[in-house]
């Protein structure tokens, strides 16, 4: 079964989605830390991570600035420009 044209063009314009989730999932892994590893770091939990990471969630300013915390990276780093 092939993929189709309209999988390829939504795998294309995902690719350059820039969101929080996005943000903080690049950073982390940048950092080599798990999803664990960096809930435990902002004090937040691991399912909290996974739904910010995957958009399901909007993080809060208290965990957003424990994220950027815990990713060595200022605030503002985190929130994509429109």
């Amino acid at each position: 079964m092939g993929i189709g044209c309209d999988t390829v063009l939504a795998t294309i314009l995902m690719a350059g989605t820039d969101t929080v989730g996005s943000r903080i999932r690049r950073l982390r892994e940048a950092r080599g830390l798990s999803q664990a590893a960096l809930a435990r770091k902002a004090g937040v939990t691991r399912l909290t991570v996974i739904r910010i990471e995957m958009d399901h969630q909007s993080p809060t300013l208290a965990s957003l600035a424990g994220l950027a915390r815990a990713l060595g990276v200022k605030l503002r780093a985190l929130i994509p420009d429109d």
